[in-house]
């Protein structure tokens, strides 16, 4: 008996705009609390180069609820939204122009805390 095997195919997901725009989206938030991780860390620790995973998880969690109110935000999504229309995935990995996030991060955490 002669039997054809087919490759087992995954469906993909549609590759429209609004997808990768959330994809994107998400990527930037994540790049931007990684960075202020890193920062943290490194503010603390100048002289150590890598930063452990559990001290960025620890800052993460630290400044988790800020990142929130942040991305929920009129101003954090506006940044997160501008930002994202002028990057694509690959210059978002590599922080590119990352300070415009951060400046809008500062700004909205500064403003907050008064």
């Amino acid at each position: 008996m002669n039997s054809i095997e087919y490759p087992i195919q995954n469906p993909s997901l549609p590759d429209d705009g609004e997808t990768k725009r959330k994809e994107k989206f998400m990527l930037a938030k994540n790049v931007v609390q990684l960075y202020f991780a890193n920062l943290d860390y490194h503010n603390r620790h100048p002289d150590e180069e890598d930063v452990p995973e559990l001290e960025r998880e620890k800052t993460i969690e630290t400044y988790g609820q800020e990142f929130e109110q942040w991305y929920e935000s009129e101003e954090g999504k506006s940044a997160l939204a501008s930002y994202v229309e002028e990057h694509d995935s690959e210059a978002i990995i590599h922080k590119k122009n990352i300070d415009e996030l951060v400046r809008s991060f500062l700004i909205f955490r500064n403003r907050s805390s008064r």
